[in-house]
C-alpha cells in the first residue's frame, strides 16, 4: 500500500551497474527530470495488493520515495517539491542528456 498524498507518475527505467532495472527520468505534470542517484531499493509484498518497490532517488539535489505498485509509478507529494522540481527539462532527451 502506498500511503499519505501521491501523484501518478512515468518512469524511463536504465539497467544500472549491476543489472537491475532502475528510474533514470522521471515525467511529473508533462515535465522531465533527471534521476541523479538511486540511493536505496527496498521491496515489500502485500498478498493482496502484489509487491511494491520503493526507491530512494535524488533528483535536483532532493531525495525523494518514488514507488512502482504492478505497473504503476508514484511519488509522494510533500510541500517542499516546489524545489525540487524547479528545475525540469525540455523532453526526454534532454533529461538524459544531462
Amino acid at each position: 500500500m502506498i500511503y499519505g498524498m501521491t501523484s501518478r507518475i512515468d518512469v524511463i527505467l536504465h539497467q544500472d551497474r549491476n543489472g537491475m532495472l532502475v528510474p533514470y527520468v522521471i515525467e511529473k505534470e508533462g515535465k522531465f527530470y533527471k534521476v541523479q542517484d538511486v540511493k536505496q531499493i527496498r521491496t515489500s509484498s502485500q498478498r493482496q495488493r502484489g509487491a511494491t518497490i520503493k526507491y530512494l532517488v535524488n533528483i535536483n539535489g532532493h531525495d525523494k520515495y518514488v514507488f512502482c505498485n504492478e505497473y504503476s509509478w508514484y511519488i509522494i507529494d510533500e510541500e517542499e517539491d516546489k524545489r525540487t522540481f524547479s528545475n525540469p527539462a525540455a523532453s526526454p532527451s534532454e533529461a538524459i542528456a544531462i
